[in-house]
């Protein structure tokens, strides 16, 4: 059968479509900004805490679920240095999470890019608690780590104290 080259364009953007509305019912909760780059592949930029950030050890995701997210963006909690290629990182001490900031030492200074990355913690965090009360994203906890069934429950009753997400758990096997 010929098929024209406006069909498999159409195709092409129909899927494309499809894929967006699918990736951006999920939040990652992530040890590392791989999902968020997924996210991007597809087209999508969401505002998602963890999407270009990674909290590695689930003991930290978990306490900062617990505590409401309040040491995101807090005086005395957020730190930054500089990687190789001159990005500034963004660290806080509490959870123990490392975000890419997307700026850069040639063109930010170190206190404006602190000040504005506290006002984007604080902002996700309220957002990332939203998206828990409303329950209709799928939380996705990827590691490269084992997450053992204790951990998964932890995770599990803390999201559940916000609300009913659903939480497709990535790991190693054990």
């Amino acid at each position: 059968l010929f098929r024209s080259p406006m069909s498999a364009l159409y195709d092409s953007e129909k899927k494309l479509q499809n894929d967006q509305k699918l990736f951006s019912r999920f939040i990652s909760l992530g040890d590392n900004c791989e999902f968020g780059l997924i996210q991007r592949e597809v087209g999508l930029e969401l505002l998602d805490l963890f999407r270009f950030g990674g909290i590695r050890n689930i003991q930290n995701l978990i306490q900062a679920i617990d505590e409401d997210m309040r040491a995101f963006g807090r005086e005395g909690d957020t730190e930054l240095h500089e990687t190789a290629d001159g990005e500034w990182i963004s660290t806080s001490n509490r959870y123990s999470v490392t975000f890419h900031t997307h700026r850069y030492t040639h063109d930010s200074s170190r206190e404006d890019v602190r000040e504005s990355e506290q006002k984007k913690l604080r902002y996700l965090a309220r957002k990332t608690l939203e998206d828990l009360e409303e329950g209709t994203k799928i939380l996705v906890r990827k590691s490269n780590d084992i997450i053992t069934d204790d951990d998964a429950r932890a995770l599990y009753r803390a999201v559940r104290r916000h609300g009913k997400c659903p939480i497709l758990i990535v790991t190693q096997s054990s």
